[in-house]
């Protein structure tokens, strides 16, 4: 990009949830000759100038001619003013998530070709970058939901339908005796129950997510924990489907 368009400053913003506001998560100033990257932690920005346009789905070229034209907040040497800016929306599906903008600090650098060159390379990056966000999002909402799982007073176990255990709790792992690392994607017949119980609880396990027999909501059996010892467990049952209603799993 810096030989398509010879720039000083440099930006990517995201769309803020349910928003029409925008944070700027990544930026990149000139500084005494040398490019500077910076991340934001402003979650309040002031609108943009031309953000309806750039909502729209439309490109925005702004060309300053007075330093108090188009105001907006400044990144890296906030001494020095950018004059000639190229803004243009990131969008995926019909929905703009993010802004890429390009900036200069001689007077009327840009024009309507460096603007359509930007909107090209927006349009090009948009799925990947997206693909990101939605990454990023879901890992958060696991990291929240495990959150919430580790407040819990009980045991909270799930197992899919070839018996790994894909989630426990803090409180699960204190009562087996182990790190969530040395439970996660082990079977939960084979080293959690007493040898005497894995064959008939694993059978049954199997009649329940083939759809033979309907769940029992309450149960009682013991567990096995790293020493050894075994541990009673009242067990409250939860069947996990998918989108298509096939049955996935169980939570207790």
């Amino acid at each position: 990009t810096d030989e398509l368009f010879n720039w000083d400053a440099f930006f990517f913003a995201e769309r803020l949830p349910h928003s029409n506001l925008f944070r700027r998560v990544y930026a990149v100033d000139t500084i005494n000759g040398k490019r500077v990257a910076f991340k934001s932690t402003d979650n309040t920005p002031p609108p943009y100038p031309g953000l309806n346009q750039l909502l729209e789905g439309k490109p925005l070229i702004l060309n300053r001619e007075t330093e108090d034209m188009f105001p907006m907040s400044r990144f890296g040497d906030t001494s020095r003013l950018s004059w000639s800016l190229l803004f243009v929306p990131i969008s995926f599906a019909g929905n703009v998530f993010g802004i890429l903008s390009v900036q200069s600090y001689q007077p009327n650098r840009y024009g309507e070709q460096e603007l359509g060159l930007l909107k090209s390379i927006a349009d090009t990056v948009a799925p990947a970058l997206r693909r990101v966000q939605a990454e990023i999002a879901l890992r958060e909402e696991k990291e929240r939901a495990q959150k919430y799982l580790d407040v819990a007073g009980v045991m909270i176990v799930a197992v899919n339908a070839k018996g790994e255990v894909t989630l426990i709790n803090k409180k699960g792992c204190e009562i087996l005796g182990y790190s969530e690392e040395e439970i996660i994607g082990k079977n939960w017949f084979s080293n959690f129950l007493p040898q005497r119980l894995r064959s008939e609880v694993k059978s049954v396990f199997d009649k329940l997510m083939a759809g033979e027999i309907e769940p029992v909501e309450y149960f009682e059996n013991p567990v096995l924990n790293k020493q050894g010892e075994e541990r009673i467990i009242a067990w409250h049952n939860t069947i996990i489907k998918d989108r298509e209603n096939n049955i996935i799993g169980v939570l207790s």
